[in-house]
């Protein structure tokens, strides 16, 4: 049963759910952050988060991702104000 322990302790590490990808957060600019920065940039808006291979990745929101209705919706939302 040598298995089942990793398992807990990955699930551990990772506040439980899937395990972080610290690549993708490093790669957000923010440097080491705490989980707690990390969900309270997605809370935001500023920041999605998403699934891939078993692990979350994050990833700062773009015009790459524009597409996302929460953001689309913002979006608009500042442009009508501006009047574009």
């Amino acid at each position: 049963g040598g298995k089942k322990k990793e398992k807990e302790e990955e699930k551990e590490a990772s506040g439980g759910g899937d395990p972080i990808d610290l690549e993708s957060v490093m790669a957000l600019g923010y440097g080491p952050i705490s989980e707690e920065k990390l969900a309270a940039l997605v809370e935001s808006g500023a920041v999605e988060e998403y699934l891939q291979g078993g692990k979350r990745h994050y990833r700062r929101r773009g015009a790459d991702t524009y597409d996302t209705p929460l953001f689309t919706g913002a979006m608009n939302d500042r442009a009508a104000r501006l009047g574009l």
